[in-house]
């Protein structure tokens, strides 16, 4: 099969690439663009509680269904708020309603409402924008807010700060804008220095990235164009993680080919440059297409996620994965071939034979002569790092990725220094109209005398007859200690009064069952990615032991970036955990992009092994394909690396341990761990079918310079 493709895009290659170009064309035009979602209860399906809740608050208070924020009021020098600045309060909150801001609802400003210290006086302000939905409304409201604010409070004494879920969500979306930015120019500079570093040509720099960037724009155009027709979302990180999966996956896929065809070409000075490219096809295509398929199948199993947020990046990142693949096997040659030998323009040596003393290939004698001792070393790297994850907290607070130069984060700590951690967000409590009202009562009571509970506000009762209870816990809402209390305290004191029928909702219950939903996620996600990927490299590699094998050693990748990634954020920074979706994406990214490396290795030793004997054959597959691998992982984990940078937490940690990760599952599993497995497991690794040495011609590149060809 790609022995005829490579055949059939080599001598169509001006075809293939004419056609690239048109469905860019049309395309982009015609995408409507990446247009994100946001979480809230929403994320997470009907059946948890918490949703259920905010559905039945919503039916008996449509008045408060709206989003809330609050303008954080204090004087520029700290000290108590006086009259005047009270009226200044007023001032604002009247302002404010006669602005008339589109989904503002109205403001609030009460004097009784200061803090206990007297410094900070809350201003509400309702959207109509709910929770989850509308973000762009509620955008828009908020940069009018602010506007109103600055104003109102310019040259006096106080300051006021928006803050609470609508200034928030609208910081964060800035953040992540800007992240993208940096994340695009980060990409592209990492990738330029690496292959100028490995390839020493800037023909050899160009094309990759310039392919890889027009089928980046033919990706998310489709992706647009997909989104809107079959109406699935695309997830808030969707943007940030195609740009560094595209670049990453599309430049290593191309740099199979350029390394087999550079390969092939060294045989002979005079090798036909057309006839090396389609050969590369054949050579590298199996493993190309299946590990493609392999990413693709973890992105599947994503789709499984309780989590709609999760769950949302699975049809993004299916479609872009398949049309990389389908470049990667068309485009990619057809411009090689198009090129030939000015691929390495400039590189006056690209021709001359690897070292035969080098380090991939004093690394493969040791490997070949001595794999026990370096697959015990190899084992101890990943185990000792491993050790570190048994560790991990999960951070579930949204707003702790938010730099603290943004003013809505500063407003809130401020916040919350002066009244109760969980005042702003506080949890609810829904009993349905046939509780008798005496039982509300009583539940209030035993909820205002809990443990961890602030304050229980009055007993408020709906347009339907519904009761609802806002309860005001100690702790902040996205900590553990609030969790604790919602699960341990307010839910089963609401159960046991009213019944099964009350519903706890509220800020602190959506943490609480997003927790219980990343945990199960955790167990079918993984379950699913790896059935589906065992299967592929079952087919792959014609084995029933060796997709065990190399999924177990690509897990203890994956546990080794996971412990590395503890200590650098839990003990080296002291942050108070790692971001809720760090488990479920470093396992898919490692274990999905990373068995890239496996395939690769584990297809050319068994290429090798039909042609020599199993310690010589494991020194030729080593040798050959480590500096391949190492450039692959070296560019994937550079693409990545700019993730680090870009200033929101978030992203910052789920590029750090991706970059472990990465760089693991390259030189410490493919490059060293699975040649020695192999050569320890022998024709085990390979049960039932054996590959049997037949000694065929060695890959050489055809003889016979063809002038038509032969560039």
């Amino acid at each position: 099969m790609f022995e005829r493709l490579g055949r059939l895009v080599t001598r169509r290659a001006w075809w293939v690439i004419g056609f690239w170009t048109a469905a860019i064309a049309v395309l982009v035009p015609l995408s409507p663009g990446l247009t994100t979602s946001s979480g809230g209860s929403s994320d997470l399906p009907g059946r948890y509680e918490s949703v259920r809740a905010d559905a039945a608050a919503k039916r008996a208070f449509p008045e408060n269904g709206g989003q809330t924020a609050l303008f954080v009021v204090q004087r520029q020098d700290g000290a108590a708020l006086t009259r005047a600045d009270f009226k200044r309060a007023e001032t604002l909150a009247e302002a404010v309603n006669a602005a008339r801001v589109p989904d503002v609802t109205g403001a609030r400003a009460d004097a009784s409402a200061v803090s206990d210290n007297g410094k900070v006086l809350p201003v509400g302000v309702g959207l109509a924008a709910r929770t989850g939905t509308d973000q762009e409304a509620a955008d828009r409201a908020t940069k009018a807010l602010r506007a109103v604010a600055a104003r109102t409070v310019a040259g006096s004494d106080v300051t006021a700060e928006l803050t609470g879920a609508p200034a928030l969500t609208a910081d964060a979306g800035e953040a992540i804008s800007k992240a993208e930015v940096t994340l695009s120019v980060g990409t592209i500079v990492a990738l330029i220095l690496l292959l100028a570093l490995i390839f020493r040509s800037p023909v050899a720099v160009v094309m990759p990235l310039l392919t890889v960037g027009l089928v980046y724009l033919a990706a998310s155009a489709l992706v647009g164009i997909s989104s809107d027709v079959l109406g699935f979302e695309v997830g808030p990180f969707a943007p940030s993680l195609l740009v560094v999966i595209l670049f990453g996956v599309g430049v290593d896929y191309t740099l199979f080919l350029l390394f087999r065809y550079r390969e092939l070409m060294r045989h002979s000075d005079t090798a036909d440059s057309t006839a090396a490219v389609a050969q590369s096809v054949r050579s590298v295509g199996e493993a190309v297409a299946s590990s493609a398929l392999v990413v693709i199948s973890a992105f599947v199993a994503l789709s499984f996620s309780d989590l709609a947020s999760s769950a949302a990046l699975a049809p993004t990142l299916v479609v872009s994965i398949a049309v990389m693949l389908l470049a990667g096997l068309t485009l990619v040659p057809a411009v090689m071939t198009v090129l030939g030998p000015r691929l390495f323009w400039l590189n006056r040596h690209w021709r001359r034979p690897a070292r035969t003393d080098g380090p991939s290939a004093r690394m493969a004698r040791l490997l070949a002569d001595r794999p026990r001792g370096s697959a015990v070393a190899a084992t101890a790297v990943v185990v000792l790092l491993g050790f570190a994850g048994f560790g991990t907290r999960i951070d579930y607070d949204p707003n702790s990725g938010l730099p603290t130069s943004y003013a809505s984060v500063t407003a809130l700590e401020d916040f919350n220094a002066a009244f109760p951690a969980g005042a702003i967000n506080p949890t609810q409590v829904i009993l349905p109209d046939r509780v008798p009202t005496a039982t509300a009562e009583r539940l209030r009571g035993e909820l205002e005398d809990a443990d961890g509970v602030a304050q229980a506000l009055p007993v408020q009762r709906g347009r339907d007859g519904t009761f609802e209870i806002d309860v005001v816990l100690d702790a902040a809402p996205y900590s553990s200690a609030a969790l604790h209390t919602v699960a341990d305290v307010v839910r089963p004191t609401a159960h046991r009064i009213a019944g099964p029928q009350a519903l706890v909702g509220g800020t602190s219950a959506v943490t609480l069952d997003t927790r219980t939903a990343t945990l199960r996620d955790l167990r079918v996600v993984y379950l699913i990615a790896a059935l589906l990927i065992a299967v592929i490299l079952g087919a792959v590699l014609r084995s029933v032991v060796a997709p065990i094998v190399v999924l177990v050693l690509v897990g203890l990748a994956f546990l080794g970036a996971l412990g590395a990634s503890v200590l650098v954020v839990q003990h080296v920074q002291g942050d108070p955990g790692v971001s809720s979706s760090i488990p479920l994406l470093l396992f898919l990214l490692v274990v999905a992009l990373g068995s890239d490396y496996t395939i690769i290795m584990a297809a050319r030793l068994r290429e090798e092994l039909h042609r020599r004997p199993g310690a010589e054959a494991v020194r030729t597959a080593a040798r050959t394909t480590i500096p391949t691998i190492a450039a692959a992982g070296a560019v994937l984990a550079a693409t990545f690396a700019s993730l680090i940078v870009t200033g929101v937490t978030a992203l910052s940690q789920i590029g750090l341990a991706v970059v472990t990760g990465i760089l693991l599952v390259a030189f410490v599993v493919a490059c060293w761990l699975l040649p020695a497995t192999v050569r320890l497991l022998g024709h085990w690794f390979w049960w039932p079918r054996h590959p049997r040495q037949d000694a065929p011609a060695p890959d050489r590149a055809p003889a016979g310079r063809s002038p038509a060809r032969q560039r």
